[in-house]
């Protein structure tokens, strides 16, 4: 399993959704993902995949990776 830090994305108040930063097209490189520009959208800088947060990180159709990015459950407490 190859980690490259945690992706945090808040889809509305609350709820919020993790995934791992590992592109899912070559695992075995461990490349990281990057967020685009205050997008909703984070892209491998070596293959070019292209994962929508909103979509639970399910790759665009022109990716080449097939898999979304492995998301992590995640817990939210308002009270705290």
């Amino acid at each position: 399993m190859h980690f490259n830090g945690i992706i945090i994305y808040r889809a509305s108040q609350d709820d919020f959704y993790a995934f791992d930063r590992t592109c899912t097209y070559q695992v075995e490189k461990s490349i990281a993902v990057e967020i685009e520009n205050f997008m909703f959208v984070a892209e491998c800088p070596e293959c070019g995949s292209k994962y929508v947060l909103p979509n639970l990180a399910f790759p665009t159709e022109n990716s080449l990776s097939k898999y979304p990015l492995r998301q992590y459950k995640t817990l939210f407490d308002g009270k705290t």
